[in-house]
């Protein structure tokens, strides 16, 4: 928390970072029937393609078609998560299960932004919404892959793909309400740094384990370098399993 504010900068991070092991990382499914192969080839006669004895004809051409999209794909991957990083947020500041697994068992703090006017190039803008499904996604060639043969939706298809892929959580994760931010580099790296503005920064809240001394100092330092933005200290609800938040004058 400290380090974020005085070098006005959030740290970003690969996936092999996540403390989930399927984040951005399950293995990727790829499917498309016999069918639906046979009906992508306008070439054929419709009659022929529905022919059992031409279908058994067929299967090697479709099998090799299928592993050439699969390996041209999964290349394609490989390559952009090797060079991305991520800077995942939420929406919810209160809830207890974040504070402990990301806020230092609540000796931590929480950083709240704010999206601020164009032209100014706001962290916040391209922010994305996490889905959370009790299964692992399938790819349908079908599907993602019917726009991929006109040259120019070729990128449209892959950001499609790879929106599945790393925005896409186990439903057990639906209480971080999570939003994220993604980022390619030119190089591989584990960690890296991006700078904010400080109008960015909407408020701070120390969490109710922070020692005082950290607190104070935290406090000046947001009175000196984010005079805008406000200040809660977190304490545990006398009557509820919940945190309440009284502002610092």
């Amino acid at each position: 928390l400290k380090a974020t504010l005085q070098n006005h900068a959030c740290l970003w991070s690969h996936p092999a970072r996540f403390n989930d092991p399927f984040d951005s990382q399950f293995k990727r499914q790829w499917h498309e029937s016999l069918d639906e192969f046979l009906k992508g080839r306008a070439d054929i006669p419709k009659a022929l393609r529905k022919s059992a004895s031409f279908q058994k004809l067929m299967l090697k051409d479709y099998e090799a078609n299928l592993n050439q999209k699969t390996y041209i794909w999964e290349l394609y991957f490989a390559h952009k998560l090797n060079n991305t990083v991520m800077l995942c947020l939420t929406e919810d500041h209160t809830n207890l299960l974040m504070w402990a697994h990301y806020a230092q068992i609540h000796a931590g703090g929480v950083i709240k932004y704010r999206h601020l006017p164009k032209p100014i190039n706001c962290l916040l803008k391209d922010t994305t919404q996490v889905r959370y499904t009790k299964n692992i996604p399938v790819f349908k060639f079908t599907v993602f892959f019917a726009i991929a043969e006109i040259a120019e939706k070729i990128r449209e298809t892959a950001d499609l793909l790879w929106d599945a892929y790393t925005l896409t959580k186990s439903y057990e994760w639906r209480y971080e309400k999570e939003w994220r931010l993604t980022l390619e580099l030119e190089e591989p790296a584990q960690t890296v740094l991006v700078d904010f503005e400080p109008a960015e920064i909407a408020a701070v809240y120390l969490g109710c384990r922070m020692s005082p001394k950290n607190r104070d100092e935290i406090t000046a330092l947001v009175r000196a370098e984010y005079p805008h933005a406000e200040i809660h200290t977190a304490a545990t609800h006398n009557k509820k399993f919940a945190l309440e938040f009284e502002p610092i004058a």
